[in-house]
């Protein structure tokens, strides 16, 4: 247990911005002490009491500072951390007065926690006495205040769920067995579905989706993909070339459902590339080769189909609202280019990075169809220095873009790169004419562009029906806040 003590006075004062009348708050930086400055910045929102919490990491220590709806700080806490390995923070459980950090260590097999009890201005820093044996990480997921850590035993199809009620753990186990397949129609286990080739060995790779958000391409095109649900977790598995399989994980009683939904169209040739996205009671795929196009969306209860559109090389885009967009790696003067043909479209998104994302707006169902872009020389896109993106070198702590999901889907949306059309269609997915509103995503990358060397701790959160972007404003050697609406 640690005595706390003040380490900085935090001095929060409102003023506008005059470019974008968007209203701020700086954090003035005082936590700088012998050439030390902020690494990383995260938050928790408190949904019961409207609480944030802002977590800063000034590469010494690891500060807590909590404010309530009228924007002024009710507390503080300072912790020296857990030893450098653990250095991904996953998840968090917050009971009354009492917020535990977990983490994971960089071998992914242990575990460990920061607990700080602003009730006695005390912090905690555990390791936890179990570790992952014959078992791979899948995700951990924070709800209704618990934490839940997701992983499955190798070669099987056994779920082992870990939950957290504060430092309190327990493990429940759920058989996932189904007559899983690829490409041909053995039965595989879910331990092949999820596993992804990586380089010269295979891991297994799940992206976390908040389908509240816009998704990028990039995150759309995701083979294994979770998302939060009321009473659980959603898991879709689309490494299959016939169907899509839909995991339901009830984290209330630990039961599952597993159901499958035939893809729009499919080859025992494999020369088709098809992804899915969920979406309240909706699932939408699209399948894909240089010739075609098929996309299709599905009600998850009845599979009446909702929407089906099929479309071939030398046809006209009829349903998109925006040109065919083509990003350009590294090009800052002329970031993207559009093309004309949607022969050419179909040869770009021929590959197995396609994707689909859809996002609700204002009644309006806006679809975004394409494919992410690979960096010459292959690997994912470069995405250095976003938080959620994974750690930077000499940084202590990274936070899992898992853990920070609007981050994450903000950086991946406004740098990532890829090839796409957005489409509009009403609540009947009838097709709407027009132009594509920007989001506050649009809002928050127009905004930033004015900015300079603010490339430094950015941050994204929504916090009591408004966003935020933060960053370190280096000129005042303060931490910035600035509001969007939603």
């Amino acid at each position: 247990m640690k005595k706390f003590y003040t380490l900085l006075s935090i001095l929060i004062y409102f003023s506008f911005n005059v470019q974008g009348q968007n209203r701020y708050f700086d954090l003035p930086n005082e936590l700088k002490d012998n050439n030390r400055s902020i690494e990383e910045v995260f938050t928790i929102t408190n949904d019961e009491n409207g609480n944030l919490t802002l977590f800063i990491d000034d590469n010494k220590t690891f500060n807590a500072y909590i404010y309530n709806k009228e924007v002024k700080q009710v507390n503080q806490l300072k912790s020296d951390g857990l030893p450098n390995k653990y250095d991904n923070i996953i998840g968090y459980v917050q009971n009354g007065e009492v917020t535990t950090l977990f983490l994971q260590h960089r071998n992914k097999r242990k575990y460990g926690a920061i607990q700080f009890d602003f009730s006695t201005r005390q912090t905690k820093e555990i390791e936890f006495d179990f570790k992952l044996k014959k078992e791979a990480y899948i995700e951990a997921l924070s709800k209704d205040n618990k934490l839940y850590l997701l992983t499955l035993e190798k070669n099987s199809s056994n779920l082992n769920i870990y939950t957290f009620n504060g430092l309190k753990q327990s493990k429940n186990k759920i058989n996932l067995d189904f007559e899983y397949r690829i490409k041909d129609i053995h039965s595989k286990d879910l331990y092949e579905m999820l596993l992804s080739p990586n380089g010269m060995s295979s891991s297994i790779e799940v992206e976390k989706i908040d389908n509240q958000v816009p998704i990028s391409i990039e995150m759309a095109s995701a083979t294994n993909k979770l998302y939060k649900t009321l009473n659980g977790f959603d898991l879709s598995l689309d490494k299959s070339i016939f169907e899509t399989f839909i995991i339901s994980v009830n984290l209330k009683n630990y039961t599952a459902e597993i159901k499958q939904f035939e893809k729009p169209k499919y080859s025992s040739l494999n020369d088709y590339h098809s992804n899915s996205f969920l979406l309240d009671d909706n699932i939408y795929q699209v399948v894909a080769n240089s010739n075609e196009l098929y996309f299709e969306v599905k009600n998850r209860n009845s599979n009446e189909v909702l929407k089906n559109i099929f479309l071939t090389k030398d046809e006209e885009i009829n349903f998109k609202n925006t040109p065919i967009i083509q990003d350009k790696e590294g090009d800052w003067f002329a970031p993207h280019r559009e093309l004309e043909k949607t022969s050419k479209f179909l040869r770009k998104i021929d590959n197995e990075n396609i994707g689909v994302s859809a996002f609700k707006n204002d009644n309006k169902n806006i679809i975004t169809i394409g494919s992410y872009i690979e960096i010459a020389g292959g690997g994912a896109p470069m995405m250095m220095g976003m938080p959620g993106m994974g750690g930077m070198p000499g940084m202590p702590l990274y936070v899992s873009g898992n853990f920070s999901l609007y981050a994450g889907a903000y950086f991946s949306y406004t740098r990532g790169k890829s090839v796409r059309i957005k489409c509009l269609f009403d609540q009947n997915f009838e097709h709407i004419d027009g132009p594509v509103e920007e989001n506050v995503f649009d809002k928050i990358k127009k905004f930033t562009e004015k900015l300079k060397n603010n490339d430094t701790a950015e941050n994204v959160f929504k916090w009591n029906d408004h966003v935020y972007y933060g960053y370190y404003n280096k000129e005042n050697e303060s931490y910035r806040i600035t509001k969007f609406t939603n």
